[in-house]
């Protein structure tokens, strides 16, 4: 990913997200520089102001982050734990990342494991094994976006099906589907 990116969709993990770490950004438009601050950018989960502009002609140039000062050895085994956690928890290699954003009061994962559809693949896309909300290449092979796209569209029905929840992606397709 990229830090623009993480500050469109408002990327987070571990309790934490961009809206807790931005001070501002300096976006390029197409009428010239704009300085845009926190509030501005009316974070929400995985959204910003920046994410449901119709034109997404801009481009993030800079973003002044707050950080919290502490000791580097704290800083150190904070990064050694997540890094331990997500070797637990999500498929390792070349993945999508998560795929839906988490419906209130339930996990994404949860409803697409539940449904049956860990380890269910269409052509070279595939549910993975290890977390269900995230999309691999199936058996290392390369997978085609006509294969994720409509993976994805899959797993929305059937979690709709058998749970009357709508799973809305946190990726995005661009172009004609």
């Amino acid at each position: 990913g990229t830090i623009g990116g993480a500050i469109v969709n408002n990327a987070g993990a571990h309790g934490g997200d961009m809206s807790q770490l931005i001070a501002d950004v300096v976006v390029l438009e197409p009428g010239g520089v704009e300085l845009y601050t926190s509030a501005d950018l009316k974070f929400d989960y995985r959204t910003s102001m920046l994410k449901s502009r119709k034109d997404r002609r801009f481009l993030v140039l800079l973003a002044t982050f707050i950080m919290q000062p502490d000791a580097p050895d704290a800083i150190q085994e904070r990064m050694n734990e997540y890094n331990v956690y997500r070797k637990r928890t999500q498929p390792q290699g070349a993945s999508l990342g998560s795929i839906f954003k988490n419906p209130p009061g339930d996990t994404a994962g949860r409803l697409i494991e539940a449904a049956g559809l860990k380890g269910y693949h269409i052509g070279a896309a595939e549910v993975s094994p290890v977390h269900a909300n995230f999309f691999i290449n199936h058996n290392g092979s390369q997978g085609c976006a006509q294969d994720y796209y409509d993976l994805v569209q899959h797993v929305r029905e059937t979690v709709y099906q058998q749970t009357g929840v709508e799973l809305e992606p946190e990726i995005e397709f661009v172009g004609a589907w």
